[in-house]
């Protein structure tokens, strides 16, 4: 990697850093110094921004062709997740305390009243990516052992009743941020008519994987998801088999293509188990390879390429890996590994706020 001063883009959180500061609205990444470059303000969803936009006009157009023409050619059934399963282990002390300190988080922050977790410990707000995180704790609390099947059964509930009861923004999908206490849109605009401020297909894309993983790890939740979703408009995240983001500032609507190399192909999978075709997700059209420090990685050309290894990870972790071209997970750990060791302290390349993490190098 180098040294010096890292891209807006990338955030790099040295572990066991006293110094970090969460930044709380919407973004889970730590608070740097400030830089005596002034980026560019980035006014659309924080992993996937992009032009064209597409003004209100010949939005409306496009969302009528959505409606009339969404590919639906991909059935969950051809899109299987993983089976094959990894050997279980015991876990160190040092893992079962990681455990039960995340359990803790998850016991703390947890809202009875909504089935949502607090995406910051004092920021009673969430994303669906959030949801989506939230759900796959609970799941990984059940399997640690450290939650009962009917105690995860009963949250899990609570979760599926409020992303089918909540409003959507403009009546068609989730809106970015909702509060946790009421299930209620948050944010800008959010006591507006339209519920919001628009959506993040990145968002809803990952909520997707793990509404398919629950019903297929607990398949009496199923009737429930599919309730759920046929109350969005999925289609409406999709324009040209790729993902799409819609902003609203309160005088115009933008809907823009949404993702960039890694985000965007994670993501993609969870519409592609919901039935839908995203061919042009997975292009290499706007891609490059480069070299850095001697490994060969790819990059997106696009602007904004928000460049870390979480979906990289997420992929690997929630889905398995398939071999796929973009899947740069090997990579990522080489640079982080040899990284760490030219520091001579562990370092990890992310978008969240991190104090603490464990590595074996």
């Amino acid at each position: 990697m180098p040294e010096g001063r890292q891209p807006a883009t990338v955030i790099a959180n040295k572990v066991n850093s006293a110094s970090d500061e969460p930044s709380f609205y919407g973004h889970r990444t730590i608070k740097q110094q400030p830089l005596k470059e002034v980026p560019a303000p980035i006014e659309f969803q924080r992993r996937a921004i992009a032009p064209p936009i597409i003004e209100e006009a010949e939005m409306l157009k496009i969302e009528e062709a959505n409606l009339n023409h969404a590919t639906l050619s991909v059935s969950t059934d051809d899109v299987p997740l993983k089976q094959d399963t990894l050997p279980r282990i015991t876990l160190s002390r040092d893992e079962q305390l990681l455990a039960k300190k995340a359990q803790y988080y998850i016991d703390r922050n947890w809202q009875d009243k909504t089935g949502f977790i607090d995406s910051v410990q004092g920021y009673p707000h969430s994303t669906m990516w959030d949801v989506a995180s939230g759900l796959s704790a609970l799941l990984a609390l059940e399997g640690l052992g450290l939650y009962s099947t009917e105690q995860t059964d009963i949250k899990i509930a609570r979760t599926l009743k409020t992303l089918f009861t909540f409003p959507l923004y403009d009546q068609r999908l989730p809106n970015r941020e909702y509060n946790t206490h009421t299930g209620l849109p948050s944010g800008r605009l959010s006591d507006k008519a339209r519920n919001g401020n628009g959506w993040s297909a990145l968002d809803i894309g990952r909520l997707l994987i793990w509404l398919e993983i629950t019903s297929r790890h607990k398949p009496h939740f199923k009737p429930d998801i599919d309730r759920i979703l046929s109350r969005w408009q999925l289609a409406d995240a999709i324009h040209q088999q790729t993902l799409y983001g819609e902003l609203y500032t309160g005088k115009k609507r933008y809907y823009r293509q949404e993702g960039r190399l890694g985000y965007l192909q994670y993501t993609a999978q969870g519409f592609e188990m919901a039935g839908f075709g995203v061919d042009n997700a997975y292009s290499q059209a706007d891609t490059r390879s480069a070299k850095l420090d001697g490994h060969t990685v790819f990059i997106d050309e696009r602007n904004l390429p928000y460049f870390t290894s979480d979906p990289y990870v997420l992929n690997a972790v929630e889905l398995g890996r398939k071999g796929d071209w973009w899947d740069q997970l090997d990579t990522l750990f080489a640079l982080h590994k040899a990284h760490s060791a030219q520091q001579q302290s562990l370092w990890v390349f992310a978008e969240d706020a991190l104090n603490h993490v464990l590595v074996r190098l």
